[in-house]
């Protein structure tokens, strides 16, 4: 029980960007807070979908020494393809945070 509560707190994050990108609010008194915030956050995300990558890939020799179990097979071929959606999802959100700090040095900008 504790397990499955420490995970969604490692990943309640990562859904709620989807929804707070969107919706964000330049003025909002906790924006400053969800921004640096997912500045940090997102970089070690990504940094575990490296290393859950590699993981993936090193596998590979072990899965190799019996290539008739299609089992193993399977979830290697699983196991990649989590990696890499991961990979790409980590480069979405990172893609998003900087288009949002190009409207924020812009806006920062025409203020001054």
């Amino acid at each position: 029980m504790l397990e499955r509560l420490l995970q969604l707190l490692v990943l309640s994050p990562y859904f709620y960007f989807f929804h707070w990108i969107e919706k964000a609010d330049k003025d909002s008194k906790y924006f400053v807070f969800f921004y640096y915030f997912y500045w940090i956050y997102l970089p070690f995300w990504a940094l575990f979908s490296i290393a859950f990558t590699i993981f993936s890939f090193l596998i590979f020799n072990f899965v190799l020494k019996n290539p008739t179990d299609l089992t193993r097979w399977g979830i290697w071929i699983f196991l990649v393809f989590l990696s890499l959606v991961n990979d790409w999802k980590v480069y979405v959100c990172l893609k998003r945070m900087f288009k949002l700090r190009q409207v924020n040095n812009r806006g920062s900008s025409l203020n001054r």
